[in-house]
């Protein structure tokens, strides 16, 4: 599978030097949208690498996903913010997550998660979203396990609780 994603990439345009010079990477290549009847079946999960929390960085990105994949909804957004360590704050998010949320009520995306931050902040962001993360997404390489707390709390609140295994330094 890496491989697969590797010649995928290496085939569109763009670079590494692009990636780590531009708030939103634009990966061109031939990308079909999927014929309208294939589309009920599909659901689209899009995960966003933020170099700030900036609204507006989430807002370009999922237009860009949208648009190149000429999608009306993104079924669900999971944000991975540039701190997603225990100094990080609810403050520091706020914006980017008013940036979802916005997204959300204009109907271009469906739900919203996050990823990899601790549950402290986590169920922080949760008690303050006027609209409430979905899904939240935790790194297995960072833990073996995920936390009996954070379980807890996306059971009781019928939160999505997701792994993956993101290589360290988002660089692929």
């Amino acid at each position: 599978l890496r491989c697969s994603i590797k010649t995928t990439l290496n085939s569109w345009g763009g670079s590494k030097a692009d990636a780590q010079n531009c708030e939103v990477l634009s990966i061109q290549g031939n990308t079909n949208s999927l014929p309208p009847k294939e589309s009920i079946f599909t659901k689209t999960t899009v995960k966003l690498f933020l170099s700030n929390n900036d609204s507006s960085q989430v807002e370009d990105a999922i237009k860009t996903v949208s648009t190149g994949l000429d999608l009306p909804c993104i079924d669900l957004v999971i944000v991975t913010p540039p701190d997603v360590s225990d100094d990080a704050t609810l403050e520091s998010l706020e914006p980017m997550w008013q940036g979802l949320e916005d997204a959300v009520s204009r109907g271009t995306v469906a739900s919203i998660g996050l990823a990899d931050v601790s549950t402290k902040l986590f169920t922080e962001l949760y008690e303050w979203a006027k609209i409430k993360p979905s899904a939240v997404q935790v790194n297995l390489s960072s833990c073996c396990i995920v936390s009996p707390e954070l379980s807890a709390f996306a059971q009781q609140h019928d939160i999505q609780v997701l792994t993956h295994n993101d290589p360290a330094g988002r660089t692929f």
